[in-house]
């Protein structure tokens, strides 16, 4: 519960009128910057607790077990969330900016998921 909680954080953020940045008066700039932070810090550590699952029971109870595999299947979505911020920081031009927040929304997709 209080891992849900708190990877809930970075989607708290992002909201444009009444999120957390306005509860703690903080600007839309600064609230964009905790949510990359908290975001990348969740899926480190989802990425690390899916790898830990994989390699102590292996991918094929994973894929067998259907509670298994819908947290194997959020920890992809929210990379096919992530990758294209990743790649829409580095180089704007590659990825039009509505592409990349359409593809974001993945990423909250896979946290549901993988709640």
């Amino acid at each position: 519960l209080a891992t849900a909680l708190v990877g809930s954080v970075p989607m708290w953020l992002a909201l444009p009128k009444v999120g957390l940045h306005s509860v703690f008066h903080i600007s839309r700039e600064v609230a964009w910057r905790v949510h990359a932070f908290f975001g990348a810090l969740f899926l480190l550590l989802g990425t690390v607790h899916g790898i830990m699952a994989i390699t102590s029971v292996g991918i094929d109870v994973i894929v067998s077990e259907g509670h298994l595999m819908v947290g194997l299947l959020g920890m992809v979505l929210m990379w096919l969330g992530v990758l294209p911020a990743i790649v829409h920081g580095i180089k704007p031009k590659a990825l039009k900016y509505d592409v990349f927040k359409g593809l974001h929304y993945f990423a909250c997709l896979g946290y549901a998921l993988g709640v």
